[in-house]
């Protein structure tokens, strides 16, 4: 498109950089992922100064995501009225109180409190940072600075990975309480979306949030596309029920559903939970906790290749490869995990487990991992998509909390295959999902996304 030619050629270092300290938000939120799989063991065997049953540590796992299901309701209240940016600040809040109550936590019962109030903040994040990154970006950085969500999550975890099993509760937590304090400091200077200013009728501050982003005064055609956008999709004021009755909107609910349901069902949340656990289980010949960091750092520079090829490569092929190859990882870990169960002699594969699931984070980080969040940010028109976001976002999290939960049942009543078997079937379902249904967003302005999903009156309409 016109509009994107003239400012292709502008610099996309600013973009970039505000798209980072936005999701800083997102490392918060992976500190939080990040600290169960440390922790845990040394909580369940009596290594800090209060007992829990591993019953119990599987709800402390669990109730970051259960918290998560009440965040976007707070989003959604939030990110129309004050803005996207001021949303994103207050996540900060929550968060830093988590971190407080769990150095200060005396029992099981302040540990739940904890994570569940962190829970609310996560669930804002994931809901507000599709909607502020979508909107900051031009065409051709879009999936890039979407994908740069799994980055820092990635480094969120991999922090706790590396520092939570060689420190103390009360440390880990003292480390971990800085990070919402320096996204607040950092993300405080950034500016609201024009999308937002114009969708409360403020062109000027539009004008100048998109010429500081742009890094270019030549804004105008960009601008008034913008504001044409908003003025279409706001002639119907968005409700929840036109995400079903709508049928772009519907058709675009389906499709980020069903790519969210590979992300969850391929166990991630479990895995990323009880990854210590789970290496030990295995018979792995190397400290789980090894392991597990090396986990990390390989998660961590995968995302980044998705980073810079997602522009390149397209959505849709990133995706299927990721699908494919989660669902052939699992399977293989599932097989072992049967072997061992039937006393069969595993000792020449003791090295299976560390190498699937490696693989298993690599194809996770192509597609699985980044991509329902950016996607979700980039399909929807703006008089809805606080309401999809919120929508999805607690889908995601009662989804992850039921895989978190039923993970530890599960392994208990009939061993850890059941369980992975049950991931690797699940992923193979959805494989044909992204295959048949899912539909290529690479290079596509909203208007055309829009126009794809069959809302032609984009085109049509003009005032």
């Amino acid at each position: 498109m016109s509009t994107e030619k003239k400012v292709s050629n502008s610099r996309i270092g600013t973009q970039l950089f505000v798209g980072v300290l936005a999701n800083l938000s997102i490392l918060v939120a992976g500190t939080g992922f990040g600290w169960s799989s440390p922790s845990l063991p040394k909580i369940v065997n009596d290594e800090n100064e209060f007992p829990v049953t591993p019953g119990q540590s599987s709800w402390i796992a669990s109730a970051l995501v259960i918290g998560a299901v009440f965040g976007p309701i707070v989003s959604l209240i939030m990110v129309d009225r004050v803005g996207r940016k001021s949303t994103l600040l207050a996540t900060a809040f929550p968060n830093l109180i988590c971190w407080i109550l769990i150095y200060f936590a005396q029992s099981y019962k302040w540990l739940m409190i904890g994570r569940l109030i962190t829970g609310i903040g996560v669930g804002m994040t994931y809901t507000t940072i599709p909607l502020y990154v979508g909107e900051i970006a031009q065409v051709s950085v879009r999936g890039a600075l979407g994908t740069i969500f799994n980055i820092c999550f990635n480094v969120g975890t991999l922090i706790c990975y590396s520092i939570g099993p060689f420190v103390t509760r009360q440390t880990l937590a003292l480390i971990c309480m800085t990070f919402p304090i320096l996204f607040f400091i950092s993300f405080f200077w950034m500016p609201e979306t024009p999308y937002f200013y114009l969708m409360h009728k403020r062109g000027e501050s539009a004008e100048k949030s998109l010429i500081w982003l742009r890094g270019n005064k030549d804004v105008k055609d960009e601008l008034q596309e913008m504001a044409d956008l908003v003025e279409i999709e706001q002639r119907n004021s968005g409700r929840l029920i036109d995400l079903v009755i709508v049928k772009g909107n519907r058709k675009a609910t389906i499709i980020v559903l069903g790519i969210l349901s590979a992300q969850q069902f391929s166990g991630i949340g479990a895995i990323q939970a009880y990854g210590s656990i789970i290496f030990n289980q295995s018979d792995v010949q190397l400290n789980s906790d090894i392991v597990v960091i090396i986990m990390g750092i390989v998660t961590l520079v995968s995302s980044g290749i998705t980073t810079l090829v997602v522009d390149r490569f397209g959505r849709k092929p990133l995706m299927i490869v990721s699908t494919f190859g989660c669902s052939l990882c699992l399977l293989f870990i599932a097989i072992y995990f049967h072997l061992k169960y039937c006393a069969v002699d595993v000792s020449v594969i003791l090295w299976l487990p560390v190498v699937t699931m490696i693989l298993f984070f690599i194809f996770y980080s192509f597609g699985n991992g980044p991509l329902p969040y950016a996607i979700l940010g980039e399909i929807y028109p703006t008089n809805v998509k606080a309401w999809a976001t919120m929508l999805i976002s607690i889908y995601g999290s009662i989804t992850g909390a039921i895989v978190t939960k039923i993970y530890q049942v599960v392994a208990d009543g009939w061993g850890e295959h059941a369980i992975f078997y049950t991931f690797a079937v699940a992923e193979i379902i959805f494989l044909f999902f992204v295959i048949f249904v899912m539909f290529e967003t690479k290079g596509k302005s909203f208007r055309e996304i829009q126009e794809h999903l069959g809302e032609t009156k984009l085109s049509n309409n003009k005032s």
